[in-house]
């Protein structure tokens, strides 16, 4: 993507002797610079992402017991069909309606 940025001539200069010592293009110059800054700041491969940085530790938690998410499911069930009982007077089969008043 084009991008336009203005250099004081000392930094231009810099950028042409490095560009000519190097034979590679201005623009090739001032990326690798803004990539070895990211990583400097971000303490981060390639000035990676947060979530790249953070990415080892995603959904890990330790000290809350190993099966947290076991009954997920089951309790998710379990709570629909209180909110159905409350509100309609609905029941599963093999439990009795109650009467809506």
């Amino acid at each position: 993507m084009p991008t336009s940025l203005r250099l004081d001539r000392e930094t231009e200069q810099l950028v042409a002797r490095l560009a000519y010592e190097e034979g590679r293009t201005k623009s090739d110059v001032i990326r690798e610079a803004i990539q070895k800054y990211g990583q400097k700041r971000t303490g981060t491969p390639g000035g990676a992402s947060l979530f790249e940085a953070i990415r080892p530790f995603l959904g890990v938690e330790r000290g809350r017991g190993a099966a947290l998410s076991a009954d997920t499911g089951e309790r998710f069930t379990e709570i629909v069909r209180e909110k159905a009982r409350k509100r309609w007077g609905w029941a599963p089969p093999g439990e009795k309606r109650r009467r809506r008043r």
